[in-house]
């Protein structure tokens, strides 16, 4: 089934702000309980609140829904992220309820902010994921290039964390991502869309040829 992925609205983030605190205690074993108690749900519900309120156009707050069940989010925005100097986009966060992580839902709500990132001139993206989430495998095998690892700070607690940046165009992931839906048989494929003639399609050599911080804590 394709899940409704559409822009958070408030009455959407406590839902949201349940669903954020719950995975993060669910896979995130590996952080200490006083990471967990810092971003706690009250964190979580002004973090997204603030972004449905500023309403900003270079930022995406995104609800996933399953017979109008809420199961999901997705944040995106322009990176500004020094440490993955060619990228556009940050693609920040998307988690899911356990029950719907293996029917593709993850698959749709990457095209919807792939879309968001391609029709504000924002390729490519970048994300980023804890050293040891025991799922970031997933990043690479579905096209995105490892490119640095840092540590993160949460409540004092250095945290290392990998960074990812997507290929020069989305087909690559494209191409992955309709194997997968096919895999589960789903309806339709999906479109890869069209870099604009000034975006990153046009300087995709001047990329190849940029350094890239190397691949070091």
């Amino acid at each position: 089934m394709e899940p409704i992925v559409e822009r958070a609205k408030r009455e959407d983030l406590a839902g949201i702000a349940r669903i954020h605190v719950d995975c993060w205690r669910e896979i995130y074993t590996f952080l200490p309980d006083s990471v967990h108690k810092a971003r706690n749900l009250t964190f979580r519900y002004e973090q997204w609140e603030e972004v449905v309120v500023q309403d900003r156009p270079n930022e995406l707050l995104l609800a996933v829904r399953l017979e109008d069940e809420l199961v999901g989010f997705a944040h995106a925005n322009d990176a500004g992220d020094p440490d993955i100097p060619t990228a556009r986009a940050l693609f920040n966060a998307a988690y899911f309820k356990p029950e719907v992580r293996k029917l593709s839902v993850g698959v749709y709500v990457m095209d919807a902010m792939v879309n968001f990132a391609i029709e504000r001139d924002l390729w490519p993206a970048c994300l980023w994921a804890f050293e040891k989430n025991p799922g970031r495998g997933r990043n690479s095998a579905a096209g995105w290039r490892e490119v640095i690892h840092r540590d993160r700070v949460i409540d004092n607690i250095a945290i290392p964390e990998v960074g990812y940046l997507s290929p020069d165009t989305p087909a690559e992931l494209y191409g992955r991502m309709n194997r997968r839906l096919a895999a589960a048989h789903a309806p339709r494929a999906l479109d890869a869309p069209s870099l604009s003639p000034s975006g990153a399609e046009t300087d995709a050599s001047t990329r190849q040829n940029e350094r890239l911080p190397e691949l070091s804590k």
